[in-house]
């Protein structure tokens, strides 16, 4: 049917559709619903959750410690979530001067939480005052593995359902530069010491930071790969008899004499690392117990300088290694030894054996040790 209400009008249908117009209507109206329901979740995401932060990048994390953090590694520890950074360039958590540090953790309550630092090292520095780098007192290190010369340390073992530990990594640079020292401490509130994927993303954050700062500041050739497993540190009820150690604790000698049948000892993994510990103890009609511990690069240095480190019972060792670019120095304590039946060469021989084994399975050579300060 067609009305025509003025002859100068244009002329027009009225009534149904025609038939061949109703898939297109029916497409755009399609068309439209699905873009509103797109742009109100987009508002949501935006809105509510992290979505801005994830389509901006992780601002975060891209400026953190000077944009030397590996975005990928760091989000490992992390995990999901907006993240904010802590700024206080001028010290790592226990007060070592850092020249490159931030401390970042989740917005919420209970968060994850790294703090790394990048220390710019010299070798063999006279300077007094050398600093407490974090990791200098690690009671259990556990080599890295991979060509890095560094450790992981778990700062507990006690909490079943947190992880907090510590990974330290040492990159040598060019003669007449100064080498880096990075400090990685991870803490992980739904992780644990147990899990080994917990452990390595805290390797691998340390490692990919180490490798951006060599890059960042020409030390030249670094491992590529990151570590591929990171063991347990020892525990309590994990000592061996001295003749059956296989790692730190390798060819030291038990205790000789009286009451000394049932020695132990507890060890630190084999390996190239900054730090290696071996305990040795002997239960009988005396309790003895000796701590013998490695050091190497900017540690030695630290202990070295340390005020008082040389007091009643200990004895030091020191040595050469690869050009003087990483000096060891080793130490043993007797905290607890009975001074009635305990050896008074045991402790020189054990030290010898201790520093014999490390010094040589990095390529140093022993000599006399410069007495601490």
């Amino acid at each position: 049917m067609i009305v025509i209400d003025d002859p100068d009008e244009e002329v027009r249908p009225v009534g149904p559709e025609p038939a061949h117009r109703r898939p297109a209507v029916r497409f755009r109206a399609a068309l439209l619903g699905a873009l509103a329901a797109l742009l109100a979740l987009l508002t949501a995401w935006l809105t509510l959750g992290d979505g801005l932060d994830r389509w901006r990048g992780d601002p975060v994390l891209d400026s953190a410690c000077d944009g030397l953090l590996p975005v990928a590694a760091a989000r490992a520890v992390l995990g999901e979530g907006r993240l904010a950074e802590r700024r206080d360039p001028s010290s790592a958590a226990d007060g070592t001067p850092a020249d490159h540090r931030c401390v970042v953790a989740g917005t919420g309550d209970g968060g994850n939480s790294v703090d790394v630092a990048v220390h710019r090292v010299e070798r063999g520095a006279d300077a007094v005052g050398t600093p407490s780098y974090p990791g200098t007192d690690a009671r259990w290190p556990v080599p890295l593995g991979g060509g890095w010369d560094g450790f992981f340390n778990g700062v507990t073992r006690t909490e079943p359902r947190s992880l907090d530990a510590l990974a330290a990594v040492l990159v040598l640079c060019p003669r007449g530069a100064t080498d880096l020292l990075v400090t990685v401490r991870g803490v992980v509130v739904d992780g644990a010491m147990d899990n080994p994927v917990d452990r390595l993303r805290i390797a691998r954050l340390a490692t990919g930071t180490a490798r951006a700062s060599a890059d960042r500041f020409g030390c030249g050739a670094h491992p590529a790969a990151d570590p591929a497993a990171i063991a347990l540190p020892s525990a309590a009820d994990e000592d061996v008899a001295p003749s059956d150690a296989r790692g730190a604790c390798a060819g030291v000698p038990a205790p000789s004499g009286t009451g000394r049948a049932q020695a132990r000892v507890r060890e630190s993994g084999r390996g190239v690392a900054l730090r290696e510990r071996c305990e040795v103890t002997s239960v009988g009609a005396d309790y003895l117990r000796y701590e013998l511990d490695a050091y190497y690069g900017p540690y030695a240095e630290e202990v070295r300088k340390r005020p008082g480190a040389a007091g009643d019972g200990v004895l030091v060792a020191a040595a050469s290694c690869a050009g003087g670019a990483v000096p060891g120095l080793y130490v043993i304590r007797s905290p607890w030894s009975a001074e009635e039946g305990a050896s008074p060469t045991y402790p020189q021989r054990a030290l010898d054996a201790f520093a014999e084994r490390s010094a040589k399975a990095r390529g140093c050579t022993l000599r006399p040790a410069d007495a601490p300060r």
